[in-house]
């Protein structure tokens, strides 16, 4: 090998030598940390409201990467253009999944998308829990991946365009909400901000904050919003003694607001 043949096998090596230290290359760029393929993983997925444009860019990425995707029907009319290839099931029950998937040792990746945020009256955490649970007994788990979505409340805020750092979270839907109790609270907040369901949908709770405004001596706004991000959202407004005997949708979104203390002299 000639003098000149040498020097440029060197020159090549010396340029494409990728040295790292303490993790990093010579460049100082972090290498790509990659999923292990070979572990099963479940994708818990907040998909926000549900209409057009709610899906962050991470949800997509999850959704388009499993092989079957879980959830409620309406949830999984809204993810299908990004699944039109993978399995949908019509399943968001924790056993209900992962007796599914058990059945299908072949699917290696799998998602469940919720409403709203995952982090927010979701069922994420029930799901979350019963693989924790598992694990705990040394059944077969999955490793799980939690993936946020537009919270309900940070939307129905920028409709109003209100802030929401001081809003009162609760939810009715599904669940026990004692709002005469609640609105003790409001004291020190804004608002209330609560998701409604069930028979603690709209009509109860503006009956109970009519009731409240007699015993209180407050006056309260009402906004609510339904069918929030679809083309046919509307939002409407009132007081409750006004919204009361209208018909809204079985799952809603409601801010309350306080006008004032009336004069009891």
């Amino acid at each position: 090998m000639s003098v000149a043949e040498a020097e440029k096998v060197l020159s090549e090596y010396g340029t494409g030598r990728k040295e790292k230290k303490n993790g990093r290359s010579e460049s100082g760029e972090k290498p790509e940390e990659k999923k292990d393929l070979n572990e099963r993983r479940i994708f818990l997925v907040g998909i926000g409201m549900g209409g057009p444009g709610q899906l962050t860019g991470a949800a997509i990425s999850c959704i388009r990467e499993s092989q079957a995707v879980f959830g409620a029907p309406r949830m999984l009319e809204s993810v299908k253009a990004y699944a039109s290839h993978h399995q949908l099931i019509g399943e968001y029950v924790p056993k209900a999944v992962i007796s599914w998937l058990k059945c299908h040792p072949e699917i290696m990746r799998a998602a469940v998308v919720y409403s709203g945020d995952t982090g927010f009256y979701s069922g994420a955490s029930g799901l979350e829990a019963y693989i924790s649970e598992r694990r705990e007994k040394g059944e077969e788990g999955f490793e799980t991946e939690i993936i946020p979505g537009i919270p309900t409340v940070s939307y129905m805020a920028s409709r109003l365009k209100r802030e929401w750092q001081n809003v009162l979270l609760l939810s009715s839907h599904g669940r026990e909400c004692r709002i005469e109790e609640e609105l003790e609270r409001m004291e020190e907040k804004n608002a209330v901000f609560l998701l409604s369901g069930g028979k603690n949908g709209v009509n109860e709770l503006c009956r109970r904050l009519q009731m409240a405004e007699v015993r209180r001596g407050d006056v309260y706004t009402v906004f609510v919003g339904e069918r929030l991000s679809y083309e046919d959202e509307r939002i409407r407004s009132g007081r409750p003694g006004e919204l009361k005997e209208l018909k809204f949708a079985p799952l809603s979104a409601v801010w309350v607001e306080k006008e004032c203390r009336r004069n009891k002299g």
